[in-house]
């Protein structure tokens, strides 16, 4: 058996309402790289991301975002236990040595284009609460880059308690990112 930590688990969703409509918006989102979903705390942006995969039995990559993603060997260990739950096998994931912490962005880069393609056509990636990176950290920095790799067909689902911080302005004046706000999820 293996230990699923909470982490790297989506919530149950077995009770939740169906959005009907959000579902409807999420899949006309399909063909954008970056999805954001924005919304104070409580107003229910992981249940809607993790029903709507539910709904569609969408394979997925869930990443919970905390405190501790800010040390960026941490999160790159994270993202490959990720991987290994959500495409079981054996992957060769490059390791954040600190060879590699001077080239960070390359790295990162180099990171994602193997993650992506372990996890094969119409990927999805979750990093849910993505608040607790901080707008102006590393960690925040190196995952804009991160979504500039994303291969077509593939999604990234971000969540987080606020819009796309300045990193993201590339995503978003190239049309690589669309989002859902707090007006839209209000019942």
């Amino acid at each position: 058996m293996t230990l699923r930590l909470a982490k790297l688990t989506p919530p149950e969703t077995r009770q939740a309402l169906p959005r009907k409509r959000l579902f409807a918006r999420l899949g006309e989102m399909r063909c954008t790289p970056v999805i954001w979903v924005d919304a104070p705390a409580g107003s229910g942006k992981t249940t809607l991301i993790a029903s709507y995969i539910a709904a569609e039995k969408r394979r997925c990559l869930w990443y919970q975002m905390d405190g501790g993603d800010h040390d960026m060997a941490s999160f790159f260990h994270y993202m490959g236990k990720a991987l290994r739950l959500a495409a079981p096998g054996r992957h060769k994931l490059p390791k954040l040595t600190p060879a590699y912490r001077q080239g960070l962005p390359e790295f990162t880069r180099h990171f994602f284009r193997e993650l992506f393609h372990h996890l094969g056509e119409t990927a999805l990636l979750v990093l849910d609460n993505f608040q607790e990176t901080g707008d102006d950290s590393e960690t925040c920095a190196m995952l804009a880059l991160a979504c500039e790799e994303i291969p077509p067909g593939s999604n990234i689902i971000i969540s987080s308690r606020s819009g796309p911080p300045a990193p993201f302005a590339r995503l978003r004046a190239t049309r690589r990112l669309d989002r859902i706000s707090w007006p839209a999820l209000q019942l």
